[in-house]
């Protein structure tokens, strides 16, 4: 197997942090660490969440022991996470000491946080939202460009000039000094990176591993005090800054940069000028690309989700179209070693290059599902009507999976809070009696009330929507109320100051610091809800097929001894299926939720986005969702993201496409997703994968991710799986067949 050492040397050491409370090294580590703060807090009790994470930073730069790989020229690993480590912040990691120490009191003990968990899926019974306790902790964008333009180096002037006009405002102070402390424990980081190598350099007998280690030593030394000057060092700034920064914060860092568009001038470079050949470019991005997976143990892990993506394609910010020898050696390097992670997330327009898109599309029809496609012409308009510049806009990357922010200027908060529509109709019109003194007035007021007897179906669908509106409006508000005392818990000096806007404030980006603040809500079962909301109009009121009141009563049996009626309601109009009506209503509904939704503030001052990318909500919300009007049965899957009901087949994905048309996505600045699934064969070619794309594109699409398998190969696998690990089936995330 190609880099077979390589391979080995990361899999001997993950093996070892896959649970490193039985690993002595880390336990050592992280007691003395936490030992350390912990005197720390005890002799400065006033101290600010800033000061002490920063603080943190400073010990874990001294106390951690640096881990590297002599097979690999890239240096980044800490020791001080556990191996399948994408963001979450894990409770007993040294870089979570003051989030274990404050959660509990500022979050956990709150009567809001009651009400907030009665709702959600992993505490509650009612079962209409889902969150990671009440901020993103993962889906972060580090500012790459800013860090290639100026350094960790720069970054601390910017701080240090600002310091010198604070004029007294002991708050901003406060942060400005804690952002410096934080930067100068990264260049203490790397210094002790360049002293590890040297140290291994001594006795080291082979000679590619000395040049690795020799590479390593001179790089760290700069590297990421100063800007990267050439390919390879530019990708161990990026590497670097990713793994290390996840470490000190303890936050996921989702997204490893718009790696064609930061990388070409330095690849140009070299190759003009000799130090670079292609095929030396080659094996740095595979050596580069290859721990994520084995972080993951992806052949043994259920569920091998990494939340780490590349981005590619696209345009820079003068608008130039991103299309390069970077771009094609990513592509090519990802699929000839068969990797699952970083996930590949391309951007296009109508206009991108016949090339780029074919090669994309042969790619999948060879049947390796880690793209996702993202139309440019959608997305940018819709940033700016968020208030970016066009040239902000077109700097917009994706994330965990494809959540939607502009690199170096927010935070979006793009897939922690989950909102289940088709429940909120499930109890407008099967009510559950939930006992007032076990829950407190807020969730009382956030319950959706039964809806009687209306008088037609815009009645009806007011109803409905009043009680969306207030379901929403009230969940949110404990979001943001909780979410503001984030900034107390869990702030990050060192991720803010690679972030517009939160060096000039003076402000971490958890309390608003960054130049633009939006927060996403992602709305789950938007097939469901449409053809549902449909199928009440034509049955009920239209067609007078079924009364109101006998619906509700069938709803309550799960169809029972009502089959007949459910094929009929499974029969009418569906969303996604090319059917004007239908589509009208989709279109009508998402417009008055998108603009509903965005006069709603967050914690950090921005506004709400309307998301309707669901990763895999979709699956874990459907088991509370009682049987609905659309021939849905009790805990049958809901609709995942835009893509049509799996209730009835779409019979063309052009219909589906024509549908999505309906509906102007250049309004909606979170992420959508229209999940295809494409059988593998002699019957789509790249030629027609490719103009499915552009005819995406042309209707206005926003996101598509392709799913394309062989019937047989999933046959075979199901029988024998250990002849397809690498064979991937993309239901939500990533998934291997063999865990399928």
């Amino acid at each position: 197997m190609a880099y077979e050492k390589l391979r080995e040397q990361l899999n001997d050491y993950y093996i070892t942090m896959e649970d490193p409370e039985k690993n002595p090294s880390f336990v050592s580590v992280r007691d003395a660490i936490r030992r350390k703060m912990d005197r720390y807090v005890q002799n400065n009790p006033d101290s600010s969440a800033n000061t002490l994470k920063s603080i943190l930073h400073e010990v874990i730069a001294e106390r951690f022991e640096p881990v590297i790989f002599p097979q690999t020229p890239f240096f980044y690993e800490m020791g001080i996470r556990w191996s399948a480590n994408w963001g979450i912040p894990q409770e007993g990691a040294p870089g979570s000491w003051l989030m274990d120490r404050r959660v509990d009191e500022y979050i956990c003990r709150s009567p809001l946080y009651r009400d907030a968990m009665s709702f959600d899926i992993k505490k509650g019974s009612i079962g209409i939202i889902s969150w990671n306790h009440i901020f993103d902790y993962d889906h972060h964008c580090l500012g790459y460009t800013k860090l290639f333009d100026v350094g960790i180096d720069g970054i601390i002037s910017e701080i240090k000039a600002e310091i010198e006009k604070t004029d007294g405002n002991a708050e901003k102070q406060d942060f400005l000094l804690a952002a410096l402390r934080s930067c100068n424990a990264v260049l203490h980081t790397a210094e002790r990176f360049a002293q590890k190598a040297g140290d291994m350099l001594v006795n080291c007998q082979d000679p590619e591993e000395k040049r690795n280690l020799l590479q390593i030593a001179e790089t760290a030394e700069h590297i990421p005090g100063e800007p990267p000057r050439t390919f390879y060092e530019a990708l161990a700034m990026i590497w670097f800054m990713r793994e290390v920064t996840a470490s000190l914060e303890n936050i996921g860092i989702s997204v490893i940069g718009h790696l064609d568009r930061l990388l070409y001038p330095f690849y140009r470079d070299d190759i003009s000028s000799g130090r670079l050949t292609e095929s030396e470019a080659r094996e740095l991005l595979t050596r580069w690309m290859i721990p994520t997976d084995i972080k993951f143990f992806l052949e043994r892990n259920e569920w091998p989700e990494t939340s780490t993506c590349i981005e590619l394609g696209g345009c820079d910010a003068d608008g130039i179209t991103v299309f390069n020898d970077v771009t094609r050696l990513v592509i090519e390097e990802h699929e000839k070693n068969r990797f699952v992670n970083p996930k590949l997330n391309c951007r296009y327009s109508i206009r991108a290059p016949r090339e780029y898109l074919d090669m994309i599309s042969g790619s999948i029809l060879r049947g390796h599902n880690v793209f996702s496609i993202i139309n440019d012409d959608v997305i940018i308009p819709s940033l700016i009507r968020m208030g970016k510049t066009e040239r902000e806009a077109r700097l917009f990357v994706n994330g965990g999976c494809q959540e939607t922010m502009v690199e170096g200027i927010e935070h979006t908060a793009g897939a922690f809070y989950y909102f289940s529509m088709p429940r909120v109709l499930d109890l407008c019109l099967q009510p559950e009696f939930v006992p007032e003194e076990c829950v407190g007035q807020d969730t009382m007021d956030a319950m959706p009330q039964f809806i009687e007897s209306p008088l037609d179906f815009e009645s009806f669908y007011t109803s409905f929507m009043n009680n969306l509106k207030r379901t929403i409006s009230v969940t949110l508000s404990w979001q943001k109320e909780l979410g503001q005392r984030w900034r107390h818990v869990h702030p990050c000096p060192l991720f803010s100051s690679t972030i517009e806007g939160c060096i000039h404030n003076g402000t971490d980006y958890s309390a608003g610091g960054a130049k633009f603040n939006p927060g996403t809500v992602g709305m789950v079962g938007l097939a469901t809800l449409v053809d549902s909301l449909y199928a009440v109009k034509k049955a009920v009121f239209d067609d007078g097929f079924v009364t109101y009141t006998r619906l509700i009563e069938v709803l309550s049996n799960d169809w029972e001894d009502s089959e007949y009626l459910r094929r009929k309601m499974i029969a009418y109009p569906k969303f996604g299926h090319g059917q004007a009506e239908v589509d009208r209503l989709a279109a009508r509904f998402i417009e008055e939720l998108n603009e509903f939704i965005g006069t709603i503030d967050n914690e950090r001052g921005g506004k709400y986005m309307l998301s309707m990318f669901v990763y895999y909500a979709h699956e874990y919300f459907s088991p509370f969702v009682k049987a609905t009007p659309d021939g849905r049965k009790v805990k049958d899957l809901l609709s995942q993201s835009i893509t049509p009901s799996r209730l009835r087949p779409v019979k063309s994905l052009t219909d589906t496409i024509r549908s999505l048309g309906c509906i102007d996505f250049k309004k909606i600045s979170g992420i959508s997703v229209l999940d295809a699934q494409l059988p593998l064969g002699s019957s789509i070619g790249k030629d027609i994968l490719t103009s499915v794309f552009l005819g995406f594109a042309g209707f206005g699409g926003p996101t598509i991710q392709p799913n394309v398998v062989s019937i047989a190969d999933l046959m075979d696998a199901k029988s024998n799986p250990e002849r397809h690990r690498d064979l991937i089936v993309r239901i939500w995330g990533f998934q291997p067949i063999s865990h399928a």
